[in-house]
């Protein structure tokens, strides 16, 4: 829940600097490293919370040797795209479609 709650919150309060055209703002790189480094807190401290000895250096070693069909793919997904910037975008330019038809009478 709090994971869930807080990308909604990152994608909804900034979906609006978003715009589909072929151009990358600056300011979506900028964004793209905030939720990032958000995300990835979320994790980490989770992570470390319930394993003892978690260490995040080791997981994304781990992650990197793994191979996509011992993951479940749900995961592995959400993973993969922490670090890609084109699904990030995508993602929020999902969120500023549906904030647009929300508001629409």
């Amino acid at each position: 829940p709090e994971f869930e709650a807080a990308k909604e919150s990152f994608c909804r309060s900034n979906c609006g600097q978003f715009e589909e055209t072929g151009e990358n703002r600056l300011v979506y790189t900028d964004l793209f490293n905030e939720y990032t480094k958000l995300i990835e807190g979320i994790l980490e401290q989770k992570l470390v919370a319930a394993v003892p000895g978690f260490s995040m250096g080791a997981f994304m070693k781990t992650l990197d040797g793994a191979r996509k069909d011992e993951l479940a793919l749900d995961v592995f997904d959400l993973l993969s795209s922490l670090g890609d910037f084109a699904t990030f975008k995508e993602l929020m330019l999902a969120y500023r479609k549906d904030a647009a038809s929300a508001a629409e009478p």
